[in-house]
């Protein structure tokens, strides 16, 4: 089952997220984040690649790890499929992803999300779950 929702924003993409950590509410709103890119269309698990981001709060390493998944997406053209593994510590996020090289015979993007922003961000824990909401620029 998702863990993840769409939300309606004006101009923007907002999605919630939620898991029993941190950690899980950022795995989920990765899959979220990919589903709305992908379209539910279908990504190999043919390699693996890390994803690293640090700052010095917790939403600066949320959006920098978020900017870095686009830039491995759009930048480098590489797809990834889901969250592997992941880890939300004080300093770093860091994710290890599966997924595959872009191939336009077999891919298609739904449209380009620019970047992850600050706007109207929250991570915090409420009912026994923690819960992130963001909101990527389109």
């Amino acid at each position: 089952m998702a863990q993840y929702e769409y939300l309606d924003h004006t101009a923007d993409i907002a999605i919630r997220a939620w898991g029993e950590s941190p950690a899980a509410a950022l795995a989920a709103m990765t899959e979220g984040l990919l589903a709305l890119i992908y379209e539910g269309r279908p990504v190999a698990s043919r390699e693996t690649r890390c994803v690293s981001a640090g700052g010095d709060a917790p939403d600066e390493r949320i959006v920098n790890y978020f900017n870095e998944l686009l830039f491995l997406i759009e930048g480098e053209r590489w797809l990834p499929r889901g969250v592997e593994d992941i880890a939300a510590g004080p300093d770093r996020i860091e994710a290890l992803l599966s997924g595959e090289p872009f191939d336009p015979a077999r891919h298609a993007l739904a449209g380009e999300i620019k970047a992850a922003t600050y706007h109207d961000f929250s991570l915090r824990e409420a009912e026994g779950r923690w819960e992130l909401r963001m909101v990527f620029d389109v």
